[in-house]
């Protein structure tokens, strides 16, 4: 499995955030010549909206990927250097100015046990999908973060979860859930990317 930082593809603004969501489509393949649907396991993002904010929207997306004995669990990263970017388009020259984005990818295996527990601990979540309480805060350039799980069926059933700083009560059990969650698959990332510089 590569795991490095060396992975670049430079594309439009405009297709940036669509890479960012559909991950697999980036160089170089996951599942190699092996045929394989793309769709993911699930899939988690915080996207720093606003061009004041020097953080950088990320995907973190988990795979099962075909191999010649089952399936390998695979976390992909997709890092968008926005904020050099736009640095970039400013210091240009007007008639060199070119809004291209570049993405950074990073993948990494997943042990399948310590990823299991965290996946069991969601099926005990209750999240309503309707609140009528009143507006809970009104705010611009704030970072939205995001949870995307696709089941196994043909075609998958899919559940979204986007939330920013105002959340329900009820939610703060699952957005602390995310952040373990997130927290290890980086986790995994690290891990990968020293032993492919000790290598």
């Amino acid at each position: 499995m590569r795991a490095d930082s060396d992975a670049v593809s430079a594309t439009s603004w405009s297709d940036a955030e669509w890479y960012l969501e559909h991950s697999i489509a980036l160089a170089p393949s996951l599942s190699g010549e092996r045929p394989f649907n793309g769709i993911p396991s699930f899939r988690l993002w915080n996207d720093t909206t606003g061009f004041g904010y020097q953080d950088e929207p990320i995907s973190l997306t988990v795979f099962e990927i075909p191999t010649q004995s089952g399936f390998e669990t695979v976390v992909r990263e997709v890092v968008w250097k926005r904020w050099e970017d736009f640095q970039k388009i400013h210091a240009a020259d007007d008639s060199a100015k070119k809004a291209e984005a570049t993405l950074v990818v990073r993948d990494a295996p997943v042990p399948v046990s310590a990823l299991a527990m965290l996946l069991t601990q969601a099926e005990s979540f209750r999240v309503p999908i309707v609140w009528l309480q009143k507006t809970l805060g009104i705010t611009s350039d704030a970072e939205t973060m995001g949870f995307e799980f696709f089941s196994s069926d043909q075609p998958p059933a899919i559940l979204r979860l986007t939330w920013s700083e105002s959340v329900p009560d009820s939610w703060k059990p699952m957005i602390e859930w995310w952040q373990r969650v997130w927290t290890f698959l980086e986790e995994c990332l690290a891990k990968a990317t020293k032993r492919a510089e000790h290598s």
